[in-house]
């Protein structure tokens, strides 16, 4: 284990051996990953220098989260961007064996620690991932980032409406035209399967639950937009149209995606044997009441008329209005 640090410190083999890798790490990006996956095979265990400056784009607090799921993170304050490595105290670092990384300014940083470096990848041959570039065009550059990076910039659109009005159809849709996948409504396989009885608060409350941990499972997969069938606003709807009243335990679970889009019910019903409230009047009750809960809530909305045409057309408007707007890291 890390043979260059214990040749340079005559470590025995008994003695756990460890790394540093400092950096920016914002984002933190794929090459990273693999610079802290080779660094795993040299040391037993992997530290973080962070350099934070008050103009970084993403928060200390975030990047710490990231790199925490790999070992300890040491923050380091700097004052300029250009050399962070003038702003690292030696005297703070004097346990590692290794220092790793793609910038040749580590060299002489290892030296005055007595350690050991591991220069991986200087120029970028392996691996070509830029931060910067991935800040100034986050969609392109989607896949360079790992899951658990890329779901704090991802943006949510949200499809809601009365039934039969198109949900299911172009949220499955715009996923497959943008990268999917989409997430589907958790409600129409609960109903299909759930025993025949009235349904209750906590019934809807449980299956609000469901949908949002479906939602955060699928989002680990799904593309710069994820695309979603219903919510929680809309069981929150769906509990007044069923039982009478609102459950208060579903309207705490209410989130504001990106972009919600409202689908009128202006569209000709498709009977299936999963659906409830057929005639024109109880549609445009339900339309109604979301309309209500959207603005109880302070929600923002877009609408959408029309036949399917009219409905992709202003779909992808949305969704492309939604790429082109700035991508930010929270």
């Amino acid at each position: 284990m890390c043979n260059l640090a214990i040749a340079s410190k005559n470590k025995s083999k008994s003695e756990m051996t460890k790394a540093i890798i400092f950096g920016r790490f914002c984002p933190l990006h794929n090459a990273h990953l693999a610079l802290i996956n080779a660094s795993s095979k040299l040391c037993d265990h992997t530290e973080f220098g962070l350099f934070i400056h008050e103009s970084d784009p993403i928060s200390a607090d975030l990047r710490i989260k990231w790199l925490e799921r790999f070992g300890v993170v040491h923050k380091i304050h700097i004052n300029k961007t250009d050399n962070p490595y003038s702003d690292i105290e030696s005297s703070h670092f004097t346990s590692f064996d290794l220092v790793a990384g793609s910038n040749p300014e580590l060299i002489p940083i290892a030296k005055t620690l007595s350690a050991s470096h591991f220069l991986w990848d200087p120029a970028r041959e392996a691996m070509p991932i830029d931060s910067e570039q991935i800040l100034a065009d986050v969609p392109k550059h989607w896949n360079d980032l790992p899951d658990f990076v890329r779901i704090h910039a991802q943006k949510r659109m949200t499809f809601i409406g009365p039934e039969s009005v198109g949900k299911s159809f172009f949220a499955k849709h715009m996923a497959e035209k943008y990268g999917g996948p989409h997430v589907p409504e958790y409600g129409r396989p609960h109903e299909k399967y759930r025993d025949k009885i009235d349904y209750t608060g906590a019934e809807l409350a449980e299956l609000a639950q469901r949908h949002s941990a479906s939602r955060s499972a699928i989002s680990l997969n799904a593309g710069p937009v994820l695309f979603e069938d219903t919510d929680e606003l809309m069981t929150a709807v769906w509990s007044e149209m069923l039982i009478g009243n609102e459950t208060e335990a579903i309207e705490q679970q209410i989130t504001e995606p990106d972009r919600y889009v409202l689908y009128g019910a202006d569209t000709p019903w498709e009977n299936d044997t999963l659906r409830y409230f057929a005639k024109k009047e109880l549609r445009q009750a339900f339309f109604d009441r979301i309309e209500r809960k959207l603005n109880k809530h302070k929600l923002s909305y877009q609408t959408i008329i029309g036949d399917w045409q009219t409905r992709e057309a202003e779909s992808v408007a949305i969704a492309e209005e939604l790429l082109s707007e700035p991508f930010t890291f929270c």
